[in-house]
């Protein structure tokens, strides 16, 4: 009976090491959600565009006025590379990787810093920026029936990030010095406070995962696959992105 015992404790501990062994790319994620990863890619429209869209500010402390944005294009979030780790073959935790996301847009603003008037920044013109290496982890809560998945103490990181602003305040001097802080400082001050970004944002990455995975379907149902790949399934991104932009207010204090 002892050796039976201690025989099965080391095969399961055996079980749980083995499994913790992170392989690239999927590392002892079931086929499910394998599968739910690629139709998740399949569904990401490369671009994401959005026509419009607008950032409002009155309701920011130190912050008030608008922001117009139009012609807004996101490129590379469909080459994401995410890493499942697992328990015991159930899937515990995850890192997301987007090497290169590129976003390129028009504004035109007329935002007062600290609600005066006297201290106005205004201006319209092309924005194009650049972030490398953004990378977000997070634990993994996954029910089986009715499957879901919610993303859990999410933590971001980002290497570095260019900008190309352009007409800020019609002064090209003023705007090159913007640029040249942003491009030095921006990296640093996004890792500082990625702990309070990545709060702002969770609740929208549930949203999106509730969309795009219908309740009433089960883990197995090929139906949930099918209607991730529906035309309409890339309106959930666009809207994803309009979620986060219209959450910026909440993180100008930061």
């Amino acid at each position: 009976m002892s050796a039976l015992y201690w025989f099965c404790v080391l095969l399961i501990f055996g079980r749980y090491n083995f499994s913790e062994v992170v392989e690239p790319k999927y590392g002892g994620i079931s086929d499910t959600i394998k599968k739910l990863i690629e139709h998740v890619r399949d569904s990401i429209p490369e671009p994401i565009t959005i026509p419009n869209t607008t950032i409002d500010l009155n309701n920011n402390t130190y912050l008030s006025g608008t922001v117009n944005v139009t012609d807004l294009t996101l490129k590379g979030i469909k080459q994401f590379n995410m890493t499942i780790k697992s328990v015991l073959a159930f899937p515990k935790s995850f890192i997301l990787v987007l090497d290169y996301v590129e976003l390129n847009l028009n504004y035109s603003s007329d935002v007062c810093l600290l609600n005066q008037p006297l201290l106005s920044v205004f201006g319209e013109g092309p924005v194009v920026v650049s972030l490398t290496n953004l990378t977000a982890t997070g634990k993994l809560n996954v029910i089986i029936s009715p499957f879901t998945i919610t993303v859990q103490n999410m933590t971001l990181s980002l290497t570095n990030a260019e900008f190309a602003v352009s007409g800020l305040l019609n002064d090209q001097n003023f705007t090159d010095s913007i640029n040249r802080y942003l491009n030095n400082n921006f990296a640093n001050l996004f890792n500082i406070h990625s702990d309070e970004i990545a709060t702002a944002i969770e609740p929208t990455v549930n949203e999106v995962l509730s969309e795009i995975i219908p309740s009433n379907f089960t883990s197995t149902s090929e139906e949930m696959f099918d209607y991730m790949t529906e035309e309409n399934t890339s309106d959930v991104f666009r809207a994803m992105i309009e979620r986060i932009l219209s959450a910026l207010p909440s993180m100008a204090w930061y």
